[in-house]
């Protein structure tokens, strides 16, 4: 998340106005095609009860039922951050806020 934020406020402080805006707009692209995928992993399962594949596969490689429940629990806030994250960094690149 960091480095998402850090490469957002380098393309809005740095090349916005100084290259063209399709550049700035393609660059933001690729820096939250890199991000996106991060925080996705995390969403819940929607086919079962929420992470149950996630967990299964925790439970194959030997964790407890707690070390997937704690994957559960700090996995899932990391989420719902992540996503405004992602809307402010837009703000800020194309001079939204």
């Amino acid at each position: 998340m960091l480095a998402f934020l850090s490469a957002t406020y380098l393309i809005s402080e740095y090349l916005t106005g100084t290259v063209p805006v399709w550049l700035v707009a393609k660059l933001f692209t690729l820096v939250g095609m890199v991000y996106a995928p991060i925080i996705g992993l995390a969403f819940p399962d929607r086919s079962g009860p929420a992470y149950a594949d996630l967990r299964r596969h925790l439970r194959e490689a030997g964790a407890t039922l707690g070390q997937e429940r704690a994957f559960a629990w700090v996995g899932g806030p990391f989420t719902f951050v992540g996503m405004p994250v992602v809307l402010v960094g837009s703000f800020l690149v194309f001079d939204l806020l």
